[in-house]
């Protein structure tokens, strides 16, 4: 009986699926993953909106994530955490795929121990928890009022008691400190919580734990959330800082000591109000930060260079050098490399001068100047997107002596603003980068990345209609975007009715109905 059991079981067992526990990789990006596990990249990341693009960036180096394999190694459902709250949910069938922000069920225990020192706090800790995420948190805690260099001696007592969650029974997440001591000789040392922030065995707050109000007045228009619900589409999202309504002119003060480190001037073109129905009546959302009644800050990343000081934490006035999202711009030459040495060489000299001209013509939306890369590449960092067109098409008419692919990323940096674009880096570039690549595999001269849906057929459409007319109709288009008929005779060294009746077999009246469409669907993206 129990061989016939096994019998019937075997084929359910041999088709049975398989959980594997990972980690993911230093360096892979979320497009590498789904690229690697061959996934389909349309639903789950380029048909994806703005936000959950976003939150795909939030992947963590060494974060643990699950896949679940059926018995041919295929994948059919993925979990990746993002937060300690929320993570991502693939599940993908025969067709297609599905992309979900869904909560972490995860369990909470309140730990502790008492160690006596033997060799370092830091050491012995790790040595008895295995953690040194622990480590690094205590070590935080009394770093402002112990000397670990000075003040430890062997045999002194640690005694600590924290919360730390547990996710498919391992340790999960940041621990949060409870209570700590810390005897050094006769003296004890004590670091407890209290409501979210922490105090001393004196009662007073540890400065480094907490943070003062950026503005004053105002109200919190959204807080800070890992698991957001959104009220309008009914799905689960972070919501990655904390958003203060304010009057424009309210002055901004730094949360605590640090360094700024971004910023941008939000009043060139392209900086607009929005009001949408998740955000309150005059509401702005970032990177929106035009004159209005009121302004939504977004997280204070604002302007460079100066070190902030505990007396000194003024950074900038509301409705002033504020932005969190950049525009990446990256150009690629078509087919440099069949140009003789004589000929790329003026190129790049050529692409050097129009850069410059570049950079002194859209001084007020370039946050880094462009600059010349690989080969016959430039790159260049903006503000917003209002400017692309304009920009674009100036530069395929000043360098008209081969065609161009042009490729924009939106998104966030995660360097410092540096004076050229090449010595930035961040998402906005990385997805600038694989647009880049994506446009040349399919013969588009513009591309885009992180601008959510719809450009795509505008882009494909545009391409179309370049490839197919003669090279002079290619030329002579690319001087109609940007100059009058009577300039784009003197170019070409054609008389006016040349110019016209160039246009007329070109259709170039539906061609302009159709660039105002994509231009104004590349500035309201």
């Amino acid at each position: 009986m129990v061989r016939l059991l096994v019998l019937l079981m075997l084929p359910l067992l041999l088709a049975a699926s398989q959980v594997k526990y990972l980690r993911w990789k230093s360096g892979e990006t979320y497009l590498q993953f789904l690229q690697n596990h061959h996934v389909p990249l349309k639903p789950l990341y380029y048909n994806l909106d703005a936000d959950n693009q976003q939150a795909v960036e939030e992947i963590r180096e060494g974060v643990h994530y699950q896949i679940l394999e059926d018995s041919n190694g295929t994948v059919e459902q993925v979990m990746i955490p993002i937060s300690d709250e929320l993570q991502i949910h693939i599940i993908k069938n025969k067709k297609s795929a599905v992309f979900k922000l869904i909560p972490i069920i995860s369990t909470t225990k309140r730990e502790g121990f008492v160690i006596t020192i033997e060799n370092s706090p830091y050491y012995d800790i790790v040595q008895k928890t295995h953690s040194k995420k622990l480590a690094q948190i205590f070590i935080d805690s009394f770093k402002k009022s112990i000397n670990f260099k000075r003040d430890i001696h062997k045999g002194d007592q640690i005694v600590m008691v924290y919360d730390q969650k547990y996710r498919f029974g391992h340790p999960f997440s940041m621990p949060e400190l409870v209570v700590a001591m810390m005897q050094v000789g006769h003296k004890r040392h004590l670091v407890y919580d209290f409501n979210g922030r922490y105090y001393n065995q004196k009662g007073h707050q540890i400065q480094g734990f907490f943070f003062i109000r950026p503005v004053k007045g105002g109200w919190i228009s959204s807080g800070f959330s890992l698991r957001r619900w959104q009220p309008i589409l009914h799905v689960y999202r972070p919501h990655f800082g904390v958003d203060y309504a304010v009057v424009i002119g309210t002055p901004i003060h730094a949360a605590a000591a640090g360094r700024r480190t971004a910023g941008v001037n939000p009043l060139a073109p392209g900086s607009r109000c929005v009001r949408r129905p998740v955000a309150p009546p005059g509401v702005c959302r970032p990177p929106f930060l035009r004159a209005t009644s009121f302004a939504r800050l977004p997280a204070l990343t604002v302007s460079v260079t100066m070190v902030i000081y505990d007396d000194k934490r003024h950074i900038v006035t509301m409705g002033r050098n504020m932005t969190t999202t950049y525009v990446a711009l990256i150009g690629d030459a078509v087919a440099s490399r069949r140009l003789s040495s004589a000929a790329r060489g003026r190129l790049q000299a050529d692409l050097r001068a129009r850069l410059e001209g570049v950079n002194r013509r859209w001084g007020r939306v370039v946050a880094a100047r462009f600059g010349l890369t690989l080969g016959d590449q430039f790159q260049g960092l903006l503000t917003g997107a209002e400017p692309l067109w304009e920009l674009t098409h100036w530069l395929r008419a000043e360098l008209a002596q081969v065609d161009w692919v042009v490729a924009a990323g939106r998104g966030a940096i995660h360097t410092p603003l540096a004076r050229t674009a090449p010595e930035v880096d961040g998402p906005c570039f990385h997805r600038a980068r694989e647009a880049l690549e994506a446009a040349k595999r399919r013969r588009l001269l513009l591309a885009f990345g992180g601008f959510g849906t719809g450009l795509e057929g505008f882009a494909e459409y545009y391409s179309a209609l370049y490839w197919g007319w003669t090279p002079r109709q290619r030329r002579a288009a690319s001087l109609l975007r940007v100059a009058q008929p009577a300039e784009v005779a003197a170019r070409l060294k054609i008389g006016r009715s040349a110019v016209s009746h160039l246009a007329r077999r070109m259709g170039w009246k539906l061609v302009a109905a159709g660039d105002a469409m994509f231009r104004q669907r590349v500035s309201d993206a």
